[in-house]
């Protein structure tokens, strides 16, 4: 079993990178279908209300946590704000959906996983 060689936390900060390239290669990844409501019309109609305004906080307080107990266990930069760094990632989710290719998709997700990771003093 895995966690006879790391800990049950270990197993959830290696789903988080997993986690986030899932999420920012969906939008690159659906195909447009005929007379679907494309781009900006159709997220503006899905993301309108107080349980979308919820749903985000919730999301955000999610990923702050999971930083935290990343940047406790070293892996994770502590030098800015759980909270500031869990907006961090979901707005480069956000971006990617905008994103012309997949090779964009992956630079993003490359760029947003190496802004999280704790740097070497120096």
């Amino acid at each position: 079993m895995i966690t006879e060689w790391i800990s049950w936390p270990w197993i959830f900060y290696v789903n988080i990178p997993i986690a986030l390239l899932v999420l920012a290669f969906i939008p690159a990844l659906m195909p447009a279908a005929p007379g679907r409501v494309q781009g900006t019309e159709f997220a503006a109609l899905l993301h309108r209300g107080e349980h979308v305004a919820r749903a985000h906080q919730h999301l955000s307080d999610f990923i702050a946590a999971l930083l935290i107990e990343g940047a406790r266990d070293g892996e994770i930069r502590d030098d800015v704000a759980p909270g500031e760094l869990a907006n961090y990632c979901l707005h480069a989710l956000s971006a990617a959906g905008s994103l012309p290719s997949k090779a964009a998709v992956r630079r993003l997700v490359a760029v947003t996983m190496a802004g999280l990771r704790r740097q070497p003093p120096g």
